[in-house]
């Protein structure tokens, strides 16, 4: 059994080196639009541990509203800091890299914290100053770790 040396390659295109951006939009451009909400990945999941189901509890909406309504009047590049700032997805608890991983959302290199109170977070998936819904976390100042969603485990 001699090679094969007759080998091709499969396709007769020749690969760039270089990288093209996803967008073609210049980041200083949306970093200085106000933030947009999308719901399409809300977790709404009763068996997820970060489902909005009880955010959407008649008592907390109100505050939630106020919140989502505050930042909207807001740049992107003025929440980038502080309470509010991105998180690479490999510094995600376990469970929410899984949680990802299942939704097929996992090629996204970071998530966005959204400050909501002392105790809670909100997590988005950001496109621009798009910022999709994904995670309602009441857990975030739990001693537990395993429960907050930025704790590494």
């Amino acid at each position: 059994m001699g090679k094969n040396n007759n080998k091709r390659p499969k396709h007769n295109k020749v690969l760039s080196p270089e990288k093209k951006p996803l967008s073609k939009e210049n980041p200083d451009t949306f970093m200085s639009k106000c933030l947009c909400w999308r719901f399409k990945t809300i977790d709404i999941n009763e068996e997820s541990l970060w489902n909005w189901n009880e955010a959407l509890q008649l008592h907390k909406n109100v505050k939630l509203l106020n919140k989502f309504r505050d930042y909207e009047t807001m740049k992107l590049s003025e929440v980038q800091f502080g309470s509010n700032h991105p998180i690479k997805t490999y510094e995600l608890n376990k469970l929410a890299q899984d949680e990802l991983e299942k939704r097929e959302l996992n090629d996204y290199d970071r998530v966005h914290s959204f400050h909501v109170d002392a105790t809670t977070r909100i997590y988005c998936l950001p496109d621009g100053n798009v910022m999709s819904l994904l995670w309602f976390d009441p857990y975030h100042s739990y001693q537990d770790r395993k429960k907050a969603v930025c704790k590494k485990n």
